[in-house]
Formats: structure tokens, sequence, C-alpha cells
């Protein structure tokens, strides 16, 4: 039996309207009331863009968690406790802000409730939107008082993400954990984060076999989570290398990806 789902937000969760279907909650709370089953939010976004959707899937209630940043911080969503946390320092983020005016795209990081942003785009105010942070312009390292964040993220169009990300992937592959969220997202994390690696960590905390977890995702910082899961599901709209990693192919994020992963695999 499935002791643990972690699910992907965006493209996967919720559908094209940023809301949780009825049908989804539904099972997800009878998953977690009748088999026991724990929940894993599991997402690129910050975990107060999350934190309203784990009390409305009662994950609060019944022992749910919230991996944020793509797998930087874990939070226990009962007692709201950090169980594991990594973090970028601030001398990398200096670097990267250095590589984004290089780029000439924007570099985005997350501080006490504010979108820290260098460059105006398009996506930056969909990150906004997002995240419901209040972006915040910053133009040097001396702008940025804390010394560590959970995660910082190129934004710019598609082709010069996709150079950048070719020469990141071939200078920074063992500095930092690089992984496209969606083609004008290009997250940067601590070498040792991943949403697989920490759901690994979770489930030793837990005791769970990690082959007892589903993972359900849609885009490629979700491939490592499915490559380790026991079950591992795409959303019908996800991108073709997800599909192809996949063991089961569900339904679209519109139609309630996990009311029919729950109900064909679990309840």
């Amino acid at each position: 039996m499935y002791k643990l789902i972690a699910t992907d937000m965006d493209g996967t969760l919720v559908n094209s309207k940023r809301e949780i279907s009825q049908n989804n909650i539904d099972m997800i709370i009878k998953a977690q009331k009748e088999k026991g089953v724990k929940f894993v939010l599991a997402s690129g976004r910050v975990e107060e863009a999350m934190i309203n959707q784990a009390k409305l899937l009662k994950l609060d209630q019944y022992g749910g968690y919230i991996l944020s940043y793509n797998g930087s911080r874990i939070i226990e969503c009962k007692s709201n406790e950090v169980i594991y946390n990594k973090s970028i320092s601030r001398d990398e983020i200096k670097e990267l802000l250095e590589i984004s005016n290089k780029y000439d795209v924007a570099l985005v990081t997350y501080i006490d409730g504010l979108l820290y942003y260098n460059k105006e785009h398009k996506y930056v105010d969909e990150e906004e939107k997002i995240t419901t942070f209040t972006k915040h312009k910053y133009e040097t390292i001396d702008d940025i008082k804390v010394s560590t964040v959970g995660k910082c993220m190129f934004i710019g169009d598609v082709d010069k993400l996709a150079k950048l990300m070719e020469y990141l992937k071939g200078i920074y592959k063992d500095k930092f954990y690089i992984t496209l969220s969606s083609p004008y997202f290009l997250e940067i994390l601590n070498k040792d984060v991943s949403k697989g690696r920490s759901l690994k960590k979770l489930c030793e905390i837990l005791g769970i076999d990690i082959k007892d977890m589903i993972a359900c995702g849609d885009s490629y910082n979700d491939s490592d989570m499915l490559e380790v899961a026991g079950l591992s599901v795409a959303a019908k709209n996800a991108v073709q290398d997800i599909k192809d990693i996949a063991d089961y192919v569900s339904v679209t994020n519109d139609e309630g990806v996990l009311a029919d992963v729950i109900n064909k695999y679990v309840i």
C-alpha cells in the first residue's frame, strides 16, 4: 500500500485557473483520513504560496508536509516546524547576479514576503502573482541584507534562458542544482537539493520506504522525484520528457490528476 503521495503544484495539482478542483480536494482528504496516507505539496513555490492550499487539503490536521523551493525546505504542517533546510549563500547570490547582468535576464529571490528582482520582465510580474509576494527592486548585492536564501531564479525569454542553461550546466553543474520549472523560469538551488533528494530525506525521517511513495508532476523539475518514487505519475498535460519516464499518464490538471490517481491506486 502506498503511504505517501507527493505532488507538484502548478500544472499538476492546481488547474489552469490556479485553483484546486473539488474532486482533488475530496480525494486527497479521503486518502489521508481513511488510508492514513501522508501528503506532500512539492513545489518550486515559496512556502507562503502553499500554506492556504495546505490548509484547504487539511494537511495541518492529518500531518502533511510542504516541500518548498524545489526541496530546499521541508515544513511539517501540523507544527509549522522546518525539519529540513538547505540554502544558497550571499556570495553565491552575488555570483548569480553577475551572470544575470551578463546574459541580460532577471534574477529573483524571496526575502521576508518580498520578491527581490533586478530587471523587469513580464514573467517577473507572473511570479509576483503566483507567490503573492510584493515586488522589490534591487541593484547590487548590497541591497540584499540576509546571509542565505532558499533559492534564486533566472527569469527571461526562452532563447536567453536556453543559452544560459547550457552555460550553467557546463560550468556550475557541481556547484548548484539547476532546473527549469518552466521555459521562462530557470531555478538555482543548493547543490544538495532537488525534489527527489528532499523526498528521500523526508521518507527517512518518517520511516517510509521510498518505493511506497507516489510522485505526480508535469515539468522538468519533477523528473528526479518521479524517478525515485514507487509509482511515478505524469499529468496528461506534462512535457513529453516527463511522460516518457512516468509509470502512468493521468488526466490533465484541469480534470483532476490527484483524484484520478488516488481513486486508481489508493482507495
